[in-house]
């Protein structure tokens, strides 16, 4: 080096600078020469970290995304209206890269980010993680990420989510929520009530890996909500419980296999639908590729989502040469369609040897199973559901047909346990 040059470096006086000087002066003469953009925010963000300022001033006027390359995957993401700490990573055995919210600046900061960056490597890592848990804020976020491709309405229960996990709750973990507090959040006096403990259901759910592989509390854990019911509150026209429900169910699986109307009793279980209906089903009727059957009920066009155990007898009875054109034929003339009397004296046998009373009934069955998937934090429509009023479209078929296989399972767990 020249000594011009040194002196030069050296501040040009003869005065010698340190090592941090030099650098710091370097870093300004290259902001000197105008670059822009990239270049001139991480030039920007290296003189903040060399002064100390790195948690502050660097990330506060950051003009585009900061990789921290001494803790790999955490970014510092500059949007145009946010500004967030992400964790970018590959899990363990998958060919693409996961991203995951870990918090918004400036009320989260680069020491909080890096703890939570920790948090979610050693989680990766199968370690245990010795913190008290994840904040209900920094779940809410986390909420969103995985809503935000599954929920038509995530944008709406976000804000709610943030408004219900405010203030002191904020700071709170999911596992520390107790009965009093999960009961004045919902708040069963005011309108709305049932959604918000549907929603607040399925937070948790997210919340305890039980929809996706990200949650941020122990599967087993206890779900707030748990015990907390509006049942009390709902007027509900028809009553039956699991247990009967369980009773009923056995006793139509019980059912000799060459009982020709078995199925049609397993098909009302499962799809929620009258005797009427399902009598009077012909091979026309249904779109086997796309799992459901047009209906014809007083004179207007229903749509049925078929359960995925009725999908699979009907194709297999499908394959059968010897069907006619519908699906429960009358036992004295094959042209002519299954009267309705038929299955409804054998519930009403049926119902007799499980000792049940007149409340059983297909509506009954059908109130139950709404009330239970509107818990477990699904959104099921309204009346007249199971039946649509429309042909259904390819992201509803998806919606209903997981609605369906839920149903189902619960059904099947029932029936073992009563």
């Amino acid at each position: 080096m020249k000594k011009s040059d040194r002196a030069h470096q050296n501040g040009g006086d003869g005065v010698k600078l340190t090592p941090k000087q030099q650098v710091l002066m370097l870093l300004d003469q290259c902001l000197a020469t105008g670059v822009r953009g990239r270049v001139q925010a991480v030039i920007k963000q290296a003189i903040a970290e060399i002064q100390g300022q790195g948690t502050a001033s660097g990330y506060q006027h950051a003009e585009s995304d900061i990789n921290e390359p001494d803790y790999p995957g955490l970014i510092f993401k500059v949007g145009r209206h946010k500004r967030r700490w992400i964790y970018r990573y590959t899990p363990k055995g998958a060919k693409s890269t996961r991203q995951l919210t870990l918090g918004y600046f400036p009320q989260m900061d680069r020491e909080a980010a890096i703890a939570a960056w920790n948090e979610q490597r050693l989680t990766q890592q199968g370690q245990a993680v010795t913190d008290q848990g994840t904040p209900l804020h920094l779940g809410v976020e986390r909420f969103a990420d995985w809503a935000r491709s599954r929920r038509p309405r995530w944008r709406a229960e976000l804000r709610q989510l943030e408004s219900l996990f405010q203030g002191g709750l904020a700071s709170r973990t999911g596992e520390s929520l107790t009965l009093e507090e999960v009961t004045a959040l919902v708040a069963p006096e005011k309108p709305g009530a049932k959604h918000r403990l549907s929603l607040l259901r399925l937070f948790f759910r997210v919340a305890r890996g039980l929809e996706s592989a990200e949650g941020w509390m122990s599967p087993g854990s206890a779900c707030p909500c748990e015990g907390f019911s509006l049942a009390r509150t709902t007027t509900l026209s028809h009553r039956i419980g699991w247990r009967e429900l369980g009773r009923y169910h056995r006793a139509v699986l019980a059912l000799e296999d060459a009982e020709a109307l078995k199925p049609l009793l397993l098909m009302q279980l499962s799809n929620l639908v009258g005797f009427k209906s399902l009598c009077q089903l012909s091979w026309s009727q249904l779109d086997l590729d796309r799992g459901f059957a047009r209906l014809q009920i007083d004179g207007k066009t229903r749509f049925l989502m078929l359960s995925p155990d009725t999908l699979a007898w009907l194709k297999r009875r499908h394959r059968d040469a010897a069907v006619g054109p519908w699906v429960f034929r009358c036992p004295t003339d094959a042209s002519k369609p299954l009267p309705e009397s038929y299955p409804v004296k054998l519930m009403s046998q049926l119902k007799g040897q499980c000792g049940l009373d007149r409340r059983f009934t297909t509506a009954s069955i059908r109130e139950l199973a709404s009330l239970w998937l509107e818990e477990q934090g699904r959104a099921v429509p309204k009346r007249p559901w199971p039946l649509l009023e429309e042909r259904p479209t390819e992201g509803q078929i998806g919606e209903l047909f997981e609605l369906s296989k839920m149903w189902v399972k619960r059904l099947h767990i029932q029936k073992s346990v009563s």
